[in-house]
């Protein structure tokens, strides 16, 4: 748990920063910065196993794909 002051310094620090020079709109951080990224794992490329999973997650709620 972080302090209230930090806490109103991070939230000051994107309202008072420019959209595009200090921080990017629609990325996550970490307080102020990003994260580096992690090494994908290959099943976040497969196909197949996308479709497969949106299917089933349709048939689970009812929908039809």
């Amino acid at each position: 748990m972080q302090k209230p002051q930090k806490g109103a310094g991070v939230l000051l620090h994107f309202v008072s920063g420019r959209v595009g020079i200090d921080w990017t709109s629609g990325s996550y951080y970490h307080l102020t910065k990003q994260p580096k990224p992690k090494q994908e794992q290959a099943q976040t490329k497969d196909l197949n196993l996308e479709k497969q999973i949106w299917d089933r997650s349709a048939q689970l709620v009812g929908t039809t794909s």
